[in-house]
């Protein structure tokens, strides 16, 4: 059965529409990429007319293009900040210059730094630990517990943007819903949480709770209205009722 569905998606496509996608992914990428040009000459021992035997060549047209991907590693820089100090002239005053915005008091970690932490931590799904060795081979000694402290700030900071995710979300006319066990360490014993998982048509919002009790759809859906795609489960009655979300089973239910 399944290399029978395999050969209906494959056979199933259209080749003008694949290639047309190919290559609108191609010029993409180039759009977005940084292009460096490298000019490439003819060498002087292909300079020779196996027709005629004449030497004498000259340039057609702009030339022909060839690309090759190529990965530059990325840097670190750490900006040194001099700040100038000035004393007035009755030499009773002295003022220096302030030093520039920083994300948290006392920091010493860029707002692109820190977001490269996020970014790889979730995007990636890299743990710290391996992001503190490979920032280590490229020159930046961090340790995990100042990244972890970086990344639990970071998300203090975009904690506005989160909960307007939450209300966007809620606004949705048809939602899917989905929890997700994990373990966590509370007071040295491992015990079981959740991860909640709201999905509407522009966006999807992940809620930690250590329950698995319905206060959560209750919670990130309130009073609101629409259909909710959800299994069978009964945490979310409370949000299923007529005044509220119409529940729709999915596909395995």
């Amino acid at each position: 059965v399944q290399s029978e569905l395999r050969k209906q998606s494959c056979t199933g496509a259209d080749p003008a529409k694949t290639k047309e996608k190919r290559q609108q992914n191609r010029r993409r990428r180039k759009n977005t990429a940084h292009i460096e040009d490298r000019p490439l000459s003819v060498p002087e021992a292909d300079q020779v007319c196996p027709v005629c035997g004449g030497t004498h060549f000259k340039p057609v047209g702009p030339g022909k293009e060839s690309f090759v991907w190529e990965y530059i590693p990325g840097r670190f820089v750490c900006y040194r900040y001099i700040r100038e100090t000035q004393a007035c002239t009755c030499g009773e005053h002295l003022v220096t210059a302030p030093v520039p915005p920083k994300p948290f008091p006392k920091c010493q970690y860029g707002a692109g730094f820190i977001a490269h932490i996020a970014v790889t931590k979730c995007s990636d799904a890299t743990p710290l630990t391996r992001l503190a060795k490979k920032l280590g081979r490229e020159g930046v000694d961090i340790s995990v517990s100042t990244m972890s402290d970086l990344y639990f700030k970071a998300g203090e900071k975009l904690e506005p943007l989160y909960q307007r995710i939450l209300e966007m979300v809620a606004k949705g006319a048809i939602v899917q819903a989905d929890e997700t066990p994990l373990r966590i360490i509370n007071q040295m014993k491992r015990k079981k949480a959740y991860v909640w998982t709201f999905l509407s048509d522009n966006y999807t919002a992940y809620h930690f709770s250590t329950t698995r009790s319905g206060s959560t759809p209750s919670e990130i859906l309130g009073d609101s209205q629409g259909i909710l795609v959800v299994d069978g489960y009964s945490g979310y009655n409370d949000v299923t009722v007529p005044e509220k979300w119409l529940r729709a089973g999915c596909l395995a239910h």
